[in-house]
């Protein structure tokens, strides 16, 4: 019975000797549809609420690096596990927030959402995926090392937010400024891709998406400010993996 497992257990190791350890990156570009709300709220009589909203979209360089290990579940079958790091560059995406479309007040001065332009920035993140992949039999043409697989994960997220607003006061006195606050958020993603090449130097294509939000809120005696930003994203990536000799 022993040696009937050994010998499955080499089986499934000769048939694709990339188990264990690897080591691999990717550069990409994402690309982000951003929605940002902002509502403020007047206690003062007569009590005042008002909303508005802006909607862009852009792009966003990624540099990835991520450690993992792969198990094999079968010949053809295998699950990864990978910490992933990432780097930003043109990180900013930007608005700019008009005049409200929803009002309810009595002041003329009160129809105005402070107005002014918006930018959310992506920092750096470092997270943990599981990938389930599968060898096929055939595309002989993509290498020894090819492979087909289901990627997700949840990520830690550095960010930084900007709003700034431009609005006269009922005593006509003009009130301007920028609010700068770092955040940190809790994306998930989801994907799938296509390593090609060797066994041990493999080529990896893949496809994210990612969503999550951020939002906080100012309070002064008689008056509430929130905002909130909605972020989604589509993410294509190519890098390099290595399979790495101790592990395996």
């Amino acid at each position: 019975m022993v040696m009937v497992v050994f010998m499955a257990g080499t089986t499934c190791r000769s048939a694709n000797a990339t188990e264990g350890f690897y080591l691999g990156g990717t550069i990409g570009q994402e690309y982000v549809s951003a929605e940002f709300k902002k509502s403020i709220h007047h206690a003062q009589p007569p009590a005042s609420y008002r909303t508005s909203e802006d909607d862009t979209n852009g792009t966003i360089n990624a540099f990835k690096a991520f450690l993992g290990y792969r198990w094999l579940l079968s010949n053809r079958f295998y699950v990864s596990g990978e910490i992933e790091g990432t780097l930003y560059s043109d990180n900013r995406i930007t608005g700019f927030l008009e005049r409200s479309t929803n009002v309810r007040g009595v002041y003329e001065w009160e129809r105005d959402i402070w107005p002014g332009g918006w930018a959310f920035e992506k920092n750096r993140s470092i997270g943990f995926n599981a990938k389930l992949g599968y060898v096929p039999e055939t595309l002989a043409f993509l290498g020894k090392g090819r492979s087909l697989y289901l990627i997700s994960g949840l990520h830690w997220l550095d960010a930084t937010t900007e709003v700034s607003f431009d609005n006269m006061q009922p005593n006509e006195q003009r009130r301007a400024g920028t609010v700068r606050v770092d955040h940190s958020t809790l994306p998930w993603l989801v994907g799938g891709g296509v390593e090609f090449g060797s066994r041990k130097n493999r080529f990896d294509f893949r496809v994210q998406y990612s969503r999550y939000d951020v939002d906080f809120g100012e309070a002064e005696p008689l008056l509430r400010i929130h905002h909130e930003f909605e972020m989604a994203e589509w993410g294509m990536y190519l890098g390099y993996v290595r399979a790495l000799e101790f592990g395996s």
